[in-house]
């Protein structure tokens, strides 16, 4: 049963799942670092859906996480509709 149960969450979509799609295909890219409480932050919003945003995790970052869009730089946590305003994807 416990098996199923998994199977089901990792399988099933996420809610999120067109729009980070969406996001790497647009060619954004968040960096950030696993042990931050902004990077965590920002990974939980999309939930499930967080396995097709582009993500690489970076030392060195003067603020985390930190999207690069279109050569632009946006550093700290971004909303939904910032990151759709920036690439045209919607959520």
């Amino acid at each position: 049963m416990i098996g199923s149960l998994t199977a089901y969450f990792v399988l099933s979509p996420g809610k999120y799942d067109d729009f980070a799609k969406c996001l790497t295909e647009k060619g954004a890219v968040m960096y950030g670092e696993n042990w931050c409480k902004y990077t965590q932050a920002q990974k939980g919003m999309f939930g499930r859906s967080f396995k097709y945003v582009n993500y690489v995790q970076k030392t060195g970052l003067r603020l985390r996480p930190t999207w690069v869009i279109n050569g632009e730089t946006y550093e700290t946590v971004q909303s939904f509709e910032k990151l759709s305003e920036l690439t045209g994807c919607k959520f």
